[in-house]
């Protein structure tokens, strides 16, 4: 009986801790999405009409500045964000950027709409935006930094239900293997929709789709992942200044730019910056701790280190722990009503023979699955700083320097790309590749350069190149194979 209820307790105690872990989990991403925010900014000509915008995520914090106060957890005017989600590069000619003219907070889900145009073959021809403007929170940008790309944002109101987030004070307080939440706003591309949701426009002979940007708390996705290691890059400074950055498998999307890693324990340990595309992809965050100096060098002090309690997993413990001692008491009730029974003469019977074990039947080992992008064709580089790097074209792949725009970002200190150069695009078994309209041309060897926004058909072996031969690519099979 009692290693019966031993048994018992010990199985008990093994589901009740992966349920108080799953606790922890939800309360974690829920938390984080209630102090994350849609960054909305737009870049305007002389007469104050927009040019350009472009949206990313940024999330709340506590702080100090002055006689006033913020707390985490108390509704906050203060959120941080990437540098490059507020500010436009110019990819193509001297690497300078533009900040722009206006950023706004979206909280709302009718405030901005996008429309997206296809043409016949389904090749993106271009976009249009709706912002409602009045239905934003207008922000002032309090400071930014271009190494470590972050900014702060001083909103002028608060909303209700947007929270100050728990700040580690800088990534070392993570190790690798420890889990991650990767917390923003999905970006509008064509990758969130069906090809089936397309509407065709007679008068104007083009296929659309029009989606409207879900700014409140429930539009928020979080993308959980480990941490794969946590250290210095010069990818987000053209390879001149070592960033601190977190390498985790967490999926970052363009939209999620700006939005808080949240570590296991609840705090934010880093800012959704990058991700990087290879046969497989690696998503990077920037360190708080540079953040924290921003802020601190434009008056902020942001509060960091709080004891990061989580109540579901107190409450975890406290149930694992009153179960524990429930069946201890049964265990001893039964012990002391239980009488030994008196001893008895027994004849010994003789112990039975042993039945050998059955010989196991072998089991065929499982057929091997297949990668599902096996039978699609990479571009691989075979020049210039993507060098060796190969790529599955799937669907629609645009390269450039604007990471807000391309699957295949070429680093900054790649002379004559433009922001968004050239695409890719897979369609009923044939490559394409189309130039976007790039100052300095794509180049198919052989054939010359490319008339702006033509698809030209490309295959195995075909060699092309982005402005000069220092940015030389190749369509290869999977393995590199020709």
């Amino acid at each position: 009986m009692f290693k019966r209820l031993s048994c018992l307790i010990l199985a008990l105690v093994l589901m009740i801790t992966p349920l108080a872990a799953i606790n922890v989990s939800a309360s974690v991403g829920s938390d984080a999405a209630k102090g994350t925010v849609l960054v909305y900014a737009q870049f305007l000509d002389s007469n104050g009409d927009v040019i350009y915008d472009q949206l990313g995520t940024g999330f709340g914090v506590a702080y100090e500045k002055g006689s006033k106060s913020v707390d985490v957890g108390e509704v906050t005017d203060l959120f941080i964000t990437n540098r490059h989600v507020i500010t436009y590069e110019d990819y193509s000619a001297s690497g300078d950027y533009w900040v722009a003219d206006k950023v706004y907070l979206i909280y709302t889900d009718d405030a901005y709409e996008y429309t997206e145009y296809y043409d016949s073959g389904l090749s993106y021809e271009g976009y249009k935006f709706d912002a409602e403007t009045s239905r934003m929170v207008l922000c002032s940008i309090v400071g930014y930094t271009t190494d470590a790309d972050c900014a702060i944002l001083k909103a002028d109101s608060t909303a209700a239900g947007r929270v100050a987030l728990d700040l580690a004070e800088s990534a070392d307080e993570a190790s690798s293997g420890d889990q991650v939440y990767a917390v923003g706003y999905p970006g509008i591309s064509a990758d969130v929709f069906d090809v089936s949701e397309l509407q065709y426009a007679e008068a104007l002979g083009s296929y659309y789709i029009t989606q409207k940007l879900d700014g409140t708390v429930s539009g928020v996705t979080i993308t959980q992942g480990i941490v794969s290691r946590i250290g210095t890059s010069a990818l987000f400074t053209n390879y001149t200044v070592p960033v601190n950055v977190i390498s985790i498998d967490a999926r970052i999307s363009h939209g999620n730019s700006g939005g808080p890693l949240v570590h296991e324990s609840g705090k934010v340990i880093g800012i959704n910056t990058y991700g990087i595309t290879d046969d497989e992809t690696t998503y990077y965050a920037t360190d708080i701790a540079y953040a924290i100096e921003l802020a601190e060098d434009n008056g902020y002090t942001l509060k960091t280190g709080s004891s990061g309690v989580n109540v579901a997993l107190i409450v975890g413990i406290i149930a694992a722990v009153v179960v524990i001692i429930v069946l201890v008491i049964v265990i001893v009730a039964l012990a002391t009503k239980k009488k030994k029974p008196a001893q008895q003469n027994v004849a010994v019977t003789p112990a039975p023979t042993p039945i050998p074990a059955p010989t196991p039947t072998p089991v065929p080992a499982p057929a091997p699955v297949n990668d599902p992008t096996a039978k699609y064709p990479r571009v691989q580089c075979t020049a210039g700083a993507l060098v060796g790097k190969r790529y599955p074209i799937t669907g629609i792949l645009r390269m450039g320097r604007n990471p807000n725009c391309n699957e295949i970002i070429i680093p900054g200190d790649a002379s004559g790309v433009s922001g968004v150069h050239c695409q890719l695009e897979y369609v009923s078994g044939i490559v394409y590749l189309k130039d976007l309209g790039s100052t300095y041309g794509t180049y198919l060897e052989g054939k010359g350069r490319l008339a702006a926004n033509q698809p030209m058909p490309v295959k195995v072996g075909d060699r092309f190149y982005l402005g000069s031969k220092n940015e030389m690519f190749e369509i290869v099979n999977k393995g590199g194979t020709k």
